[in-house]
């Protein structure tokens, strides 16, 4: 459980941080509403980003219970020496990784095929 809340937590400082440098680049340029600008893909996303909005959240909720499971998974196994713990730690890392190469890959068909690109 600390896991997944330490993940979202995460995910809303990564976000709070990626709109504050879009704010900030928005208002070195001059750009007006840049917070609603940046916002309203969030907020009201026109139909077009639709899909990329539910891909966006469907990875967080996705990734938040996979990475948080394989760790705690490989965590638990009972380690007889220190390299064991090493082990485990590169293990859930090469885990984790393919996971999320093989849902950026799928979730970017998918969206594909929502969007009518896959034919």
């Amino acid at each position: 459980m600390g896991l997944t809340a330490s993940y979202l937590a995460t995910f809303v400082v990564f976000t709070a941080a990626m709109m504050f440098g879009g704010w900030a680049l928005y208002a070195a340029h001059g750009v007006r509403d840049a917070v609603a600008v940046i916002a309203s893909d969030f907020v009201e996303p026109p139909p077009s980003r639709l899909p990329y909005l539910v891909r966006g959240l469907w990875s967080v909720l996705a990734y938040t219970v996979a990475i948080a499971s394989v760790v705690v998974a490989k965590g638990r196994e009972e380690k007889e020496r220190a390299e064991a713990v090493t082990s485990a730690m590169t293990s859930s890392v090469m885990r984790v990784t393919l996971f999320v190469v093989v849902m950026e890959l799928l979730t970017v068909l998918v969206v594909r095929a929502w969007e009518g690109g896959l034919e």
